[in-house]
């Protein structure tokens, strides 16, 4: 199995994608590198220091950790705690059970059983080599799983091999250099398990449990140059716990390998010194009785710590003649006040060895350090203590502490510590000094929500004139006047050169930036935390604690996440978190929710206990139509609760419907719309998995709700002007099967409107995006190298049976017969890599093109083709003059790379598991944020950067010039001599045109002699100018009229450019006056206004303009495009702007 080297995110978009130059990255975007939070469970793969080889010229320092993520990493422990270096396993091959240095050297195990050992350079993470021993299917499923794995090196440069324990049975000698395998052993012992291994200077010695009444240790001899079986012996013990009562060390005096055991039933310390072929066990000379041992990853030094039932520690040290006490920690007593205490050691340069004591006192509020150095005092021994000011309120327990120490003279230690945190932070202190925090929590996030920002002035303003009076605020406007010439010099300048701060962050205050690219990112993660991280830079700037997790998951569970108050609404938006949240010693859930501020985290109500609404779990959460900060929760058993606690009426509806995905079943759910009744089962639909899938596939269900954004479109309009209607069904979602089916699910009525058919088993459920009337969904294929890869499906669902057959489906009931008529268009492409995550953007009006974002996994730049190729429309022949008109281009099964969409640009972003898109004020920029192992947030603009202006143009020009234009329009038209007979010729103008109108109005195709001539067009455009046109022009009657002649005199008159630029700007002029006369009532929307698709607003009423009007007249327009755009230039209206963007 390959390692998962680097990702890359990529965009797609229906029509075009615009990703940024390289020289914005880390300007517009940040890339936040995570690691994951680090293993604590487990002895062989905790946090630890790690140094270069003492011969190495240059002296390195560095920090692993091999993480739940499934990653291991080398961090710098300098200023930030960077990543140095990482590598994430594939999932499928199972979790790190172990890692190890030795010199310059790290190698891992992983994979079940021991199946992978990989050797990497310990401080660039250079592969060194790689090896699987065996298939992971014949890999031994342990409890815990780095049980019977275990690997060491000899310490001198004669023997640079590794010796590994693997599956509990097998010790391998493999290859330093190469990592081939020179022998292999097995025990054929099955009731052994072997668990740890130790090198002598001819030998290597296995160390197994065999179980009997209690456990029996079993040691086995190996020689190591052959991996003969030496010798066998088997000591029996009283040992309850397993290997946690079992160290394997190196004798302090003589280095000789031996075994220390502790049984518990006496509280006795045990052990053996594998010097020679009889073993005699020898019990530690004290009277004090211990209750547990700790491990401190000192095995060279032969150190460890034993606990009295006091928690009273002492250190103890294996020689040669046994057990010997080296120190004991009396002068911290014990008090009840202080949690139990963590042991961890370490070595300086030179080798010396250091044990460190760490627990937090109730009664100071600090956090306690002892470190004990052996070598102190002249080889005495010294131990001192420090506090440090460890914040339980925002980083819960410390559940690790690795540490780094050194002695500068004979009686003082400096050390800095490495803290892992129930919270999943990590941080290095130094001393009692903080040096920096690193999130890991962000790794495991559940939900989240981006924020908008209050603007500044606006947020300072309703703060400040809150409680004010009358008089008060006169005063206030009064002194704020004398800003007034700075306000106008600056708007003035803006204004003038159009220069804005479009980069973020520069502000220590969270406000919203001039286009709204700045936002707060609230997150809730799995380790029972709420963050808030500002989107300019990935700064954290809030932290809150909300569930108790140690060692295993957090008790609270997080379920949806509302904004109720957005920054339109006040300055400090809120949000709501719906959670389930554990009780101690019970098995059920409740229902909680956490109200809180969003750019702070101040609790609103509640506080960090939250409010229960239920005494059963979750089994949905909205917000109630009609009120925007109302959240309702249906419980487990059905009732529907309120928060805020108020008597709420649903508007606009008699019932409410929710569906629950239970197993392999979806079931849909009424509530009456005063919420006084529970949930009733109205349908149900089970989704079993076939027959030929094999048992052990997932059998539950997935249920992937649309986007909700808005939405500028309601058709698409095609080359043969017809009109294919979207289908809006608001009611339905995406629902992923155990058979791993793509199906579209009404929700309230239980009908399936789309599937996309079984694949064949086993599979992977596909990543699903799902926007508007448009379904993606991606899955890997199998086969022979033609067509192995991964399946890109594109869907675009549309209303009745085809072309301008109109259902109304964003309105009609879903229990009525046109809720369920639609077809779907859909086309499949071949992608060369996996795709690992989808996800869409979002503007603010929905204007611009949707784009589709996809993240995944390469092993070099390779990258998908240009957007427009996922188009399910395009033709399988040679494209016609139609499909030209519309942009497609003919059908290509394999989408090829490209490097142009590369918005992640160099950054490694692995792991990603989620895409979110978000709208900016401008309606040309989306805001994305993928997340998974890594954070990655930028912005994108899939229709261009048609809202904003380059940085080449020139405003002050464009000022001036209109300026001008402006002031000699004036001085002409004013100028007292020509006034009288300005009026007279404007009274001459309007009586040619009212002529004109007539006889336009009397024409008809079966009478060719027309009488309009190029000047009668000539008076139309010259009257049209005049406000007393407008209740002529403006007339149904008219633009009848002047549809018809438009469309007969484009046909039939001679090609005379004059006439055809006249009739153009005539044309364009018809369109005009129609967009106008949408002033009137009842005609709001350009759509309902010209007939192209109906309204929701208005299904009744009638087009002021038809379709097929409208449609000759852009003809009309798109035909002599360049006599129109030079037509335009004499006429001037701001009905022409929706025009020309229609266009």
């Amino acid at each position: 199995m390959r390692l998962r080297s680097s990702a890359f995110l990529w965009l797609w978009a229906l029509r075009y994608v615009s990703a940024f130059e390289e020289s914005e990255a880390g300007v517009v975007d940040w890339h936040k590198e995570l690691v994951g939070v680090p293993l604590t469970d487990s002895t062989k793969a905790l946090p630890m220091f790690i140094r270069s080889d003492p011969s190495s010229p240059t002296k390195k320092t560095g920090m692993a950790v091999a993480t739940k993520s499934n990653v291991l990493a080398v961090l710098n422990p300098g200023s930030t705690g960077n990543v140095v270096w990482r590598r994430e396993f594939d999932q499928a091959e199972g979790r790190i059970l172990q890692y190890k240095t030795h010199r310059d050297a790290l190698v891992s195990i992983s994979g079940a059983g021991g199946s992978h050992v990989r050797l990497f350079e310990a401080f660039t993470g250079s592969l060194l080599w790689e090896r699987q021993l065996y298939p992971p299917s014949l890999g031994r499923l342990l409890e815990p799983a780095n049980l019977g794995v275990d690997v060491t090196f000899w310490h001198e440069l004669s023997d640079i091999d590794a010796y590994v324990l693997t599956n509990g049975h097998t010790v391998s000698r493999l290859e330093g250099k190469s990592g081939k395998t020179v022998w292999n052993w097995n025990t054929d012992d099955i009731s052994t398990l072997l668990t740890r291994v130790v090198l002598s200077s001819t030998s290597i010695h296995t160390v197994g449990l065999t179980k009997t009444d209690s456990y029996a240790l079993t040691i086995t001899t190996l020689d190591r140059q052959t991996g003969a079986l030496v010798s066998q012996s088997q000591i029996l013990s009283q040992i309850t716990r397993g290997m946690r009562d079992v160290f394997v060390l190196n004798t302090r005096d003589t280095k000789a390998p031996a075994v220390v055991w502790f049984e518990k039933h006496d509280g006795t310390l045990h052990s053996v010194v594998l010097d020679s072929n009889i073993l005699s066990p020898e019990i530690a000379s004290t009277k004090i009785r211990f209750a547990k041992v700790h491990d401190v990853q000192l095995d060279n030094e032969g150190l460890f710590v034993a606990e009295t039932k006091d928690e009273l520690p002492y250190v103890f040290g294996m020689y040669s003649t046994g057990l010997k006490q080296e120190w004991d920690f009396d002068d911290s007593a014990v008090s009840k006040s202080d949690t139990p205490s963590l042991f961890s050691g370490s070595l300086d340069r030179e080798g010396n060895a250091y044990i460190a004591r760490v627990f937090w006192s109730l009664s100071t509020g600090l956090a306690h350090i002892h470190t004990y150095a052996a070598h102190g005092s002249e080889g005495k021994g010294i131990s001192t203590g420090a506090t440090f000011p460890f914040n339980t309120a925002e980083h819960g327990v410390i559940l690790h502490c690795a540490i780094d120490a050194f002695m500068p003279h004979s009686y003082s230690i400096q050390h800095r510590m490495l803290l892992t945190t129930s919270t999943g932070a990590v941080q290095l202190w130094q001393l009692h000094d903080l040096q920096w925090t690193r999130d890991e929590a962000l790794t495991d996030i559940k939900v989240a929500a981006l924020v908008d920002l209050p603007e500044r002035k606006i947020a300072e303003e309703i703060a400040s004139s809150e409680h004010r009076g009358f008089l008060e605020r006169l005063i206030f406007h009064t002194v704020g006047a004398q800003n007034l010439p700075q306000y106008i010099a600056q708007f003035s300048k803006r204004f003038a050169t159009g220069t804005y701060t479009i980069t973020p962050g520069s502000s220590s205050s969270l406000d919203r930036d001039p286009f709204g690219f700045r936002k707060i990112l609230v997150v809730a993660t799995g380790y029972g935390t709420l963050l808030g991280i500002d989107t300019a830079q990935g700064n954290v700037v809030w932290r809150k604690i909300i569930g108790v997790s140690s060692t295993g998951p957090a008790d609270v569970i997080p379920f949806k996440m509302f904004v109720t108050k957005s920054a339109l609404e006040g300055p400090d938006p809120e949000v709501v978190l719906v959670a389930e949240k554990k009780l101690r010693g019970r098995k059920t859930k409740t229902s909680v929710v956490f109200h809180f501020a969003a750019l702070t985290g101040r609790w609103v109500s509640g506080g960090a206990a939250g409010i229960q609404v239920s005494e059963t779990e979750v089994a949905e959460a909205f917000i109630l139509p009609g009120q925007s900060n109302t959240i309702g929760i249906v419980s487990a058993d059905g009732k529907v609760h309120v928060y805020p606690k108020s008597q709420p009426t649903v508007d606009g509806a008699s019932q409410l419907y929710f569906t629950r995905a239970i197993g392999s079943e979806l079931r849909g759910f009424a509530i009456e719309s005063d919420l006084s009744t529970p949930a009733i089962e109205t349908w149900k639909k089970a989704f079993t998995l076939p027959a030929t899938f094999p048992n052990t596939a997932a059998s539950r269900l997935e249920v992937i709700h649309r986007s909700m954004s808005p939405i500028a479109s309601y058709g698409k309009v095609m080359g043969d002007r017809s009109t294919l209607y979207k289908y809006l069904n608001p009611n339905v979602a995406a629902v992923l099967a155990p058979d791993c089916a793509v199906r579209v699910v009404d929700l309230v009525s239980g009908a399936i409107v789309f599937d996309s058919g079984a694949l064949p088993a086993p599979c992977v459920p596909p990543k699903v995006a799902f926007v508007e009337n448009w379904l993606v969904y991606a899955h890997e294929v199998g086969g022979n190298s033609t067509d192995k890869g991964t399946k890109v499906v594109s869907v675009e669902l549309y209303e009745g049976l085809g072309k301008d057959d109109k259902t109304n489906s964003i309105e009609s009931s879903s229990f009525s017969e046109k809720s369920v008529k639609l077809h779907a268009i859909q086309q499949s492409f071949l992608f060369p890599y996996p795709i690992v995550a989808l996800g869409t953007t979002s503007t603010k009006f929905g204007i611009s093109t949707k784009g589709l974002m996809c993240n995944g996994h390469v092993q070099k730049p390779n990258l998908p083709s240009p957007p427009t190729h996922s188009d399910p429309r395009r033709p399988l022949q040679k494209p016609t003059a139609q499909d030209q008109e519309e942009m497609l281009f003919q059908y290509e099964p394999v989408l090829p790379p490209d490097t142009r969409r590369i918005v992640t640009h160099k950054n490694q972003v692995l792991g990603t598991k989620h895409i979110i898109g978000a709208p900016t004020l401008l309606e040309s920029t989306s805001c994305v944020l993928a997340y998974g192992l890594d954070l990655f947030h930028t912005r994108v603009t899939p229709s261009g950067t048609f809202d904003l202006l380059g940085a080449g143009f020139n405003k002050l020009q464009l000022l001036l010039t209109i300026v001008g234009l402006s002031f000699e329009q004036y001085i002409a038209v004013y100028n007292a001599a020509d006034a009288n007979g300005w009026i007279s010729s404007v009274v001459a103008i309007e009586q040619h045109a009212l002529d004109a109108i007539q006889r336009i109005g009397e024409f008809t195709p079966d009478k060719p002699n027309h009488d309009v001539t190029i000047s009668d067009l000539r008076f139309i455009l010259e009257f049209s100018r005049s406000a007393s046109s407008y209740t002529t022009l403006a007339s149904l009657y008219w633009l009848e009229d002047a549809c018809a002649f438009t469309k007969y005199m484009k046909e039939e008159t001679v090609k005379d450019s004059s006439f055809i630029e006249t009739l153009s700007t005539f044309a364009s002029m018809t369109v005009e006056y129609a967009i106008d006369h949408a002033a009137g009532p009842e005609t709001e929307t350009y759509n309902c206004l010209i007939g192209w698709s109906r309204c929701s607003e208005h299904v009744s009423k009638e087009p002021i303009v038809s379709g097929t009007d409208v449609g000759n007249l852009l003809a009309v327009l798109w035909d002599d495009r360049e006599l129109f755009l030079k037509a335009m230039t004499y006429t001037v209206s701001p009905g022409l702007s929706p025009v020309i963007y229609l266009l």
